[in-house]
């Protein structure tokens, strides 16, 4: 019988509803692919997501935890790939919706 303690129960239902919350950018990503530009859609979700994954990213190193770095691995490439993304579709480059 597996025997799973609090920790490991905690660690992988976070895991889980992390990638979970990290997908939720997939939608606004196919809303400006239908509407074929980013008008009236701010980047700022996708930045700051970006900034944070890599914030917790370089924690999770400092304590070593494994799950901290897979998810936030994750997390830190799909958030860049959402502004990569909004980026590309972005008609006024240089001005690009932060508020």
């Amino acid at each position: 019988m597996i025997s799973l303690s609090a920790k490991d129960v905690v660690s992988t239902t976070a895991v889980i509803s992390y990638v979970a919350f990290i997908c939720t950018g997939l939608e606004v990503c196919f809303k400006i692919k239908r509407k074929g530009n980013t008008a009236g859609i701010s980047v700022f979700p996708f930045v700051s997501c970006t900034v944070c994954a890599v914030l917790w990213l370089k924690y999770a190193l400092l304590l070593w935890d494994l799950a901290m770095l897979y998810v936030n691995t994750i997390a830190a490439i799909f958030q860049f790939s959402y502004t990569l993304y909004f980026y590309t579709y972005t008609v006024e480059k240089a001005s690009a919706y932060f508020y």
